[in-house]
């Protein structure tokens, strides 16, 4: 059974190598571009990707729709598969994905996001360093905090957002 890992993003890459070679009776082949990945699918009975462009997106469902396609599992090791998905399965290929296991980078990914919206990052970055000159005025009078807000993750980061969101104690350690 041979597996191609289209490994071109650093995501626990070496974690999945390792499993992935685990595998009873699996031959392994690692992939780093569309084209080696592509070249890479006949005889292969699985696959393990991120989530990419449309474009790759079209090309690999189209291999993957192929007849004499050979590939009957393809795995997402990332959050997203949404582009895939809106282009169609291929017939005959189980799809599976990480499931809330990325949840927690997300959720992080989120707050810091909704951080930098309240606390005015990027006014900083579009007014502040034009002038070279840091001036708490033109920023900082309009910057705010979620404190006593609400806040409405949605998706798989639901709960690990929300977990996020609890208030740093008021008390220090040192």
């Amino acid at each position: 059974m041979r597996i191609i890992f289209w490994g071109r993003i650093g995501l626990a890459r070496q974690q999945i190598i390792d499993a992935l070679q685990a595998v009873p009776g699996a031959e392994l082949q690692i992939t780093q571009t569309p084209e080696e990945t592509l070249a890479a699918l006949p005889g292969a009975t699985g696959l393990v990707l991120p989530h990419g462009p449309q474009e790759e997106g079209r090309r690999v469902l189209g291999a993957l729709s192929a007849p004499g396609n050979t590939v009957r599992w393809m795995h997402f090791i990332t959050a997203g598969r949404e582009g895939y998905e809106e282009l169609g399965w291929p017939p005959g290929v189980i799809v599976s994905y990480a499931g809330g296991g990325v949840s927690p980078g997300v959720a992080e990914h989120a707050m810091a996001l909704l951080l930098a919206m309240v606390r005015r990052i990027p006014d900083l970055v579009t007014i502040v360093m034009p002038r070279r000159d840091f001036d708490r005025n033109l920023v900082i009078p309009r910057a705010s905090s979620p404190e006593g807000g609400t806040v409405v993750p949605w998706a798989t980061a639901t709960s690990a957002a929300s977990s996020r969101a609890v208030p740093a104690p008021s008390t220090c350690a040192w």
